[in-house]
């Protein structure tokens, strides 16, 4: 994202950083701790396969935790593999962390435009 700056602009910040995606691990920690705020009760497990779905991202993690954890208060129960692992295949999010609308681009991608380049524009108007 940083190349959406002007260059001298950029310039004008002596180190340049860049943010790397978490770990799973490191995610799996970050579901534990907001799900003791939530009061949702939740094995190891169940955040470990909440986290390896979320792309890296925490405001990933957490948006999934707490649809999982509705998925387990309805169902009465502790978020566990399983459990989060139902919930997440209901919510049609794959193994990788993808949904319905990413798995429509990236057929998008492939085989209308052969994986090549393709504006935003053009790729929005072939789903719509």
């Amino acid at each position: 994202r940083a190349g959406l700056l002007a260059t001298p602009l950029r310039d004008r910040f002596g180190i340049p950083l860049r943010l790397e995606f978490y770990e799973p691990e490191e995610l799996a920690r970050i579901v534990m701790a907001a799900a003791r705020k939530l009061t949702a009760p939740i094995t190891e497990d169940g955040a470990i396969e909440i986290a390896s779905r979320a792309r890296g991202t925490p405001r990933i993690a957490l948006r999934l935790l707490r649809r999982v954890r509705d998925f387990a208060e309805a169902d009465g129960g502790t978020i566990t593999q399983d459990s989060a692992r139902s919930a997440l295949k209901r919510l049609e999010i794959d193994s990788d962390g993808l949904d319905a609308l990413d798995r429509r681009y990236l057929h998008a991608l492939v085989k209308t435009y052969a994986g090549g380049p393709v504006g935003v524009e053009t790729l929005a108007a072939a789903l719509s």
